[in-house]
């Protein structure tokens, strides 16, 4: 299997253009010796099958993009070019969550260069809201963030990345459970739209139900488009204009010159360092990944996870949860700028100041506003046989973004950030490095509304900390903890609630959105007995290995 339909001569199908140089003639021995040692040619990178033995692992919350990712991985691509086609395939399998609309963060890992960056392409709000604009919607990103990530990253070209997920909107495909059900909790408000109706409604005007043909032929036209003209028309050009004409035509806000002038941005990842290992997080204005960066440095750099006992976690973690959101209105500005250094802001100093009060044996209230955020978005988790990772998440600020289509693109327009009431980019992924040996051993993202960061975090202490088995870690009841209103909202039948309780927490029982997808490797090269692989079973997501042993 190929990723595009046309046949490649070899050079191409190694990734080398015409002329770029003249192939060495190989001798008939080696030959020989490879067609008896392998049992036949060995296949060429871009072919699913090119990685031998164990190639790596993926998940996601959807299982079009899993299957994608396996492949790409299993065909030689890096961590990088899986992430860019499985971001693309969400795009088109899941754009309750994720769209070319839409903006997102990553971690890359780079095992042979040893280097965490992290890259920001969060959909910024516009700068102006025109009169007409009843939906204000946020600048299309995730095109020009996936672009950076290729070309800096990837291996395999880009017309091969974007093909799977253009091959799934043409041909279109089975109704996918998760975005049915998400379809159902808001079909009235959002088919009451005609473009909308078009694209996710059958021939009687319902929402279409789960296993039924989803076919979105304008959105595979534009990426018929951005894989043979790449991103740069999207964004400057032709069809840049009429983009913004079609963006303002149905409520939305956006100009030429904020097209324009979108760019990614690399940048370095607030790294944590805790007994051998480095944990890494997203910086601003990926909200949610400084706050991770607060509660692991005080719950694991600093002891005080390890320091109590286990029934006094869930309180400390509770604690700590709603503290870290109460300061984090101080230092998170509008527009996702941060007020202090990330070195300050997860200093021991700092971080004694929000934990002043606490006590062990019960809860202390806290006063101020409630925490604004972002509602809604997905993650993706992909490591190959090397141990270099890549951990994103992918966002819209809304179920299925403004609930409005750019005409004739199929494109799912993100709600604007900052405006309305509405919060940050409330997501991150986590990464963690061996500090001594380089060895890969955890990524994890989540998404599913404001409890995703608190779900990865938790996750991660179950994981790292407390050792359980990856898949027990990801599955454990989780609760989430606000200071405005001051309570805990919890899953149901969890362990937890009766300790919580006991030390005066308000508790309301409350299924939790946030879906955790995550890898994690013990000691050694990665394998698939030292790694382990896990989708959220609350979700109809999936995970998958990639090759064998």
């Amino acid at each position: 299997m190929r990723f595009i339909d046309k046949v490649e001569t070899p050079l191409k199908a190694q990734g080398i253009r015409h002329g770029a140089r003249r192939q060495r003639a190989v001798p008939a021995l080696v030959i020989c010796f490879l067609l008896a040692a392998c049992g036949g040619p060995p296949k060429p990178v871009g072919v699913v099958g090119h990685v031998k033995g164990f190639a790596g692992m993926v998940a996601a919350d959807e299982p079009n993009a899993v299957l994608v990712g396996r492949d790409i991985i299993s065909a030689g691509g890096t961590p990088a070019d899986a992430a860019v086609a499985m971001s693309f395939v969400l795009s088109v399998t899941l754009p309750s969550r994720a769209s070319l609309g839409a903006g997102g963060a990553c971690l890359v890992y780079d095992q042979s260069k040893n280097t965490v960056e992290a890259l920001d392409f969060n959909a910024p709000p516009p700068r102006r809201i025109p009169a007409g604009a009843d939906r204000p919607s946020a600048v299309p990103a995730l095109p020009r963030g996936l672009f950076a990530l290729s070309a800096k990253y990837g291996h395999l070209r880009w017309e091969e990345l974007v093909t799977p997920a253009e091959r799934l909107a043409r041909q279109g495909f089975p109704m996918p459970r998760v975005l049915s059900s998400q379809l159902s909790t808001v079909a009235a408000p959002l088919l009451a739209n005609p473009e909308m109706r078009r694209v996710f409604a059958d021939a009687n005007g319902n929402a279409l139900a789960e296993g039924q043909p989803f076919v979105q032929m304008d959105l595979g036209a534009t990426l018929t488009r951005l894989r043979t003209q790449s991103v740069g028309d999207f964004y400057a050009g032709a069809w840049a204009r009429e983009i913004v004409q079609s963006v303002n035509s149905v409520g939305g806000s956006l100009s030429e010159d904020e097209m324009r002038d979108f760019l990614p941005q690399w940048k370095d990842a607030v790294a944590v360092a805790y007994g051998d290992d480095i944990a890494y997080f997203s910086p601003s204005p990926a909200a949610g990944g400084l706050l991770e960066a607060q509660w692991w440095s005080h719950l694991v750099r600093d002891g005080a996870y390890d320091g109590v006992g286990t029934e006094v976690r869930p309180h400390l973690v509770a604690e700590t949860l709603a503290r870290g959101l109460a300061d984090r209105q101080k230092w998170l500005g509008a527009g996702g700028q941060v007020q202090g250094a990330p070195d300050e802001l997860t200093g021991k100093g700092h971080l004694a100041e929000i934990m002043a009060g606490y006590s062990e044996s019960g809860h202390q209230p806290l006063s101020g506003e409630p925490p604004m955020m972002a509602i809604t978005g997905t993650g993706l988790v992909v490591m190959d046989q090397s141990g270099s990772a890549v951990a994103c998440t992918l966002g819209l600020n809304n179920s299925f973004g403004i609930g409005r289509v750019i005409p004739n693109t199929g494109v799912l327009l993100a709600a604007a950030g900052w405006v309305g009431g509405r919060g940050p980019f409330d997501m991150g992924p986590m990464l963690a490095i061996n500090a001594n040996s380089h060895e890969f051993r955890y990524a994890s993202a989540a998404g599913g509304g404001p409890s995703a960061p608190a779900a990865l975090m938790e996750t991660a202490l179950s994981a790292v900390v407390d050792g359980h088995p990856l898949v027990e870690a990801v599955a454990a009841k989780r609760f989430y903890a606000t200071p405005a209103p001051d309570g805990v909202f919890i899953e149901p039948e969890s362990p937890d609630a009766k300790g919580l309780e006991a030390r005066g927490h308000q508790l309301e029982e409350t299924p939790l959105p946030a879906r955790v997808n995550a890898i994690q490797c013990g000691s050694g090269s990665p394998s698939r007995s030292r790694c382990a692989v896990v989708s959220d079973p609350r979700g109809s997501g999936l995970a998958l290995v990639a090759g064998s042993e």
